[in-house]
């Protein structure tokens, strides 16, 4: 119900109605104060408190709350809603620090798992190249291995050539001055001796029969001690005589050239 705007206007003069006229007035200008008053402490104290379904529907007005605890609640409201904020905010930057960390843990795990898988490639690859250095320096060292080796056959085979060729300068030079019969006890007795040519020799002159009589089974075995003695050409030889020879005749010249070469 809104406040009047005034007390209400006078009653109409007459005496009939003077002394009926004046306390209605009277009345009504109390009920228009009243409800001033009340509308004023509406305004300023806050409304009436709504029915409470509880009470059935008892719509009674409530004392109106003092202006000083309305105030109050109001800071103790904002106060709280001031520290819901801070505690979110809090919240909310501890979240976004523990995102941080988490972020750079994981980056500084991927940081060091690329470190350790550059560092297993690097090492790999030193070793692969270290294995690579190796073989090369093992395959360089086999092939200086096989030249010297090669270089060291070459010249024994030519001293060996060399020596032969002066063997048979001598033993021209010594046939000019001896019968066959003088070389071939020379020969014979140099074989027994342990020399590889002069049994070679002796193979020979068993062979062709200068300086003794021929014998086909005395020159095989005597070829045969020559060849065991390291002297390559006796075998070619050894083999002609001894397509001439018995299986039985080769056995005994072997065997009479495994006793010498022994002794």
């Amino acid at each position: 119900m809104s406040a009047p705007n005034g007390p209400p206007a006078p009653p109409p003069s007459g005496p009939a109605h003077s002394s009926i006229a004046r306390s209605t007035w009277i009345v009504a200008v109390v009920i228009a104060v009243a409800l001033i008053g009340v509308a004023i402490g509406v305004y300023i104290g806050g409304t009436s408190k709504p029915p409470d379904p509880s009470t059935g529907g008892d719509t009674t007005a409530v004392p109106s709350v003092p202006s000083d605890a309305v105030e109050t609640k109001r800071k103790e409201e904002e106060a709280r809603k001031l520290k819901e904020a801070e505690e979110a905010k809090r919240r909310e930057e501890e979240e976004r620090k523990r995102a941080a960390a988490e972020e750079a843990k994981r980056r500084e795990e991927e940081t060091r798992k690329l470190r350790e898988a550059e560092e297993a490639t690097r090492r790999e690859e030193e070793a692969r190249k270290l294995r690579e250095a190796e073989e090369a320096k093992r395959r360089e060292d086999e092939a200086r291995k096989r030249k010297e080796a090669e270089e060291a056959k070459r010249r024994l085979e030519e001293a060996r050539k060399r020596k032969e060729a002066e063997e048979a300068k001598r033993r021209e030079e010594e046939a000019r001055t001896r019968t066959p019969a003088q070389s071939f006890a020379y020969y014979l007795d140099r074989a027994h001796g342990g020399d590889a040519s002069a049994a070679y020799v002796v193979g020979e002159m068993y062979e062709t029969g200068r300086g003794v009589g021929p014998s086909n089974n005395w020159a095989y075995m005597w070829y045969s001690v020559a060849e065991r003695r390291g002297v390559s050409k006796a075998k070619p030889r050894k083999e002609a005589v001894g397509s001439k020879l018995q299986s039985l005749e080769i056995e005994q010249a072997e065997r009479k050239a495994q006793t010498i070469v022994g002794n």
